[in-house]
């Protein structure tokens, strides 16, 4: 049996019909749900570490930051999140977001309890020096 003669597998067959129909095609189920094909190209797990490749790195910091501001932006959107993200790359030049006005994210992170306690330690510390 050839996956294209199940019409729309995933509403016309019962689940567990279609992980044995799958299996018999050579599929490979993995865990969430996720149906691998053979033959077709998969996600690959990366080892987090620098890039060497100078082109490469670059190509990754483009993708990922246009991801990451991305992500920044629905989190805002969805979550009605106040938003700051600086990010500057190895050459220096600043990629910003801010779901509002940046300056006044900025002023609310300093202004924050949590940080006026920090400033209030680092000023002790400070004065006894």
């Amino acid at each position: 049996m050839k996956i294209e003669n199940l019409a729309n597998p995933f509403i016309s067959h019962h689940p567990l019909q279609l992980i044995c129909e799958l299996n018999e095609l050579g599929c490979t189920i993995q865990l969430r749900g996720l149906i691998t094909y053979p033959g077709k190209m998969t996600r690959k797990k990366i080892q987090i570490k620098k890039i060497d490749n100078t082109t490469a790195r670059q190509v990754t910091f483009s993708k990922r930051r246009r991801g990451l501001f991305k992500k920044a932006y629905e989190l805002s959107t969805l979550c009605d999140a106040e938003i700051a993200l600086m990010v500057f790359s190895a050459t220096g030049k600043l990629f910003d977001y801010a779901s509002s006005s940046m300056q006044q994210v900025i002023e609310r992170h300093y202004l924050h309890p949590e940080n006026l306690r920090k400033m209030d330690q680092l000023s002790l510390e400070l004065q006894v020096h």
